[in-house]
Parts: C-alpha cells; structure tokens; sequence
C-alpha cells in the first residue's frame, strides 16, 4: 500500500478545508485556557471529547471494519492531549507551543520509520522554514523555562501527533472518514471520561462554559477531526504537518484580536515565514512535483 501523493493541481478543496480547520484548532488556544481555569483540564477534555463522539459515534456504529484502527488512533491522540494539557501545568503557553510544534519534524520522521516514506527535500525545505517561524512566533512572545518533567510531557505530546498523522495518511484511505473520525473521538471520550472518574474531578460544567465546549466539541474536535480524517486520503504526512503549522499563526491573530496579546515584530517575521513555507512550497507542487513518495 502507497502513503498519499499529491499535486497541487489534485488537492485544492483538502488543503482549503484543513486550512480553515487549523483557523478553528488557532481560536482554541485562546477559548481552552480561559476555560481551564474555572474546570480542571481533564475533565474540560471528557465533556469537550464526550461532545464529539455524541455527534460521531453514529458514524463509527455504521463501519465497524474501523473500529481496531480508529480506537488506536484515538488512543494516540488521547495521549498527545494529556501531554498538552498536563504539560501546560508546570511550562508557559509560550514554551509549550513551541514544543508541541515539533510534530511537523515528528511526522515525516514516523513516516520515515512506520512505513519508509522518504519525505523530498523541499518539503524538508518548507517544513524547515515552517518551524523557524514557529520559533520568531515563540520568541516574539515571552520564551520562559519550565519542569523538565513539564517539556517531557510536551515532547510526548509532539511525538504523539506527528504519529497521529502519519497513521492517517497511511490508513485514512480505506475507511469512511466519518466512522475513522468517530471511531478516534470514542475513544478519546472513553480514556477521558475515565480519567476524570478516576481522578474524582468528574462534575457537570458551569454554564458559562457552554461556548468553549461547543467550540472545542463541535467545531474543533468533531468538524476538526473529521476534515483532517478527509484530507489525510489526499495528502501526505509531511505535507499535511506542514498545512498545520497555520495553526500557530492563526492563534497569534485570535490572541491580538480577542486576548489582546501585543503585536511584535518578530511574531509578524514568524506570521510571514509560516506562509512562505505554506505558500511557497503549493506553489512548486502545483508545477506538478510529486511528494510523498515511498523509498526502497
């Protein structure tokens, strides 16, 4: 079995869609920490992932043949969740995204190592100026060092979606995105709804919080993971960690517009250089250069 090889001129409508995903993922930077601050963050995940699989689990009963693989791959992504939200405990945001944004190397590397699909030298190229914007976003902030224990955490959590997404690209092709994508956010909801049991942190939320499980739920996990299940048919790993890395940049935006995060020159510098590599790099696939291709 192939991974995913595109061009430019094949893949328009998935790369729009997990553009304007990456937009919602950027607004919940913003919506997820106002909102863990009056709810404890595991619990946020259970009813933010119990959402979800209420409105896909339909889905994942109607293609049972995804059920080993969708709960697999939920349970990937279950752990790149608690990385990320109990690494955030003891590391600033700032630190943290940085961090977590090492998935763009982690993904073509699990691709590399799962399945020896060798990633070609402009996407390393894109890839490369991707994660330096990600770092000037960074530095343009307030960089402040963490626990150890806190940056391991998120170094898991990176890794954890880097394979997330090379699974995807991988196996996405042969199921029904709806019962892969729901059969991922049942499993999500089951590890997190014990968790939070668990821990006795299980409580219904305040009202207040309706909006933010509603953008998270509904807008970022179930819509979100759907169209990533979708666009992973299309394209390959890399190239799909490549499109995620607007998430960053879209947060800057929601964080200066709605959070009142101060504009410096470097998170413009790091705004721009995240959309040359993106940019740039459709601009020479759509010449018709083929990536994703399978080495040996």
């Amino acid at each position: 079995m192939s991974a995913p090889s595109d061009t430019g001129r094949t893949a328009v409508l998935p790369i729009l869609l997990m553009v304007g995903v990456t937009a919602v993922w950027g607004l919940t930077f913003v919506t997820v920490k106002q909102a863990i601050a009056v709810y404890p963050p595991i619990t946020f995940l259970a009813a933010r992932f119990s959402i979800a699989a209420l409105l896909l689990g339909v889905f994942a009963a109607r293609g049972p043949g995804a059920a080993r693989l969708g709960l697999g791959i939920g349970a990937v992504v279950a752990v790149g969740y608690i990385g990320q939200t109990y690494g955030l405990t003891s590391v600033p945001p700032s630190t943290a995204g940085l961090l977590t944004g090492l998935f763009v190397v982690f993904a073509p590397v699990c691709d590399a190592v799962f399945y020896r699909v060798a990633t070609p030298p402009v996407t390393w190229a894109a890839l490369g100026v991707a994660l330096l914007g990600m770092v000037a976003l960074t530095l343009g902030g307030s960089l402040a060092p963490g626990t150890l224990f806190g940056e391991g955490l998120l170094l898991v959590c990176a890794l954890a979606f880097g394979a997330q997404i090379s699974l995807l690209s991988r196996h996405s092709r042969n199921h029904s995105p709806f019962a892969l994508a729901g059969w991922q956010m049942l499993a999500c909801a089951a590890l997190f709804d014990l968790g939070a049991v668990g821990s006795r942190q299980f409580a219904p939320p305040p009202a207040g919080l309706l909006p933010a499980l509603l953008i998270t739920g509904v807008g970022a996990s179930a819509v979100g993971f759907l169209v990533q299940t979708y666009v992973q048919r299309h394209i390959s790993a890399a190239r799909a960690a490549l499109l995620f890395t607007a998430e960053p940049a879209f947060a800057v935006l929601f964080g200066v517009t709605l959070a009142h995060d101060v504009v410096t020159p470097l998170r413009v510098a790091g705004v721009l250089l995240i959309l040359l590599a993106l940019v740039g790099h459709e601009a020479i696939v759509a010449r018709g250069r083929p990536e994703g291709e399978i080495a040996g």
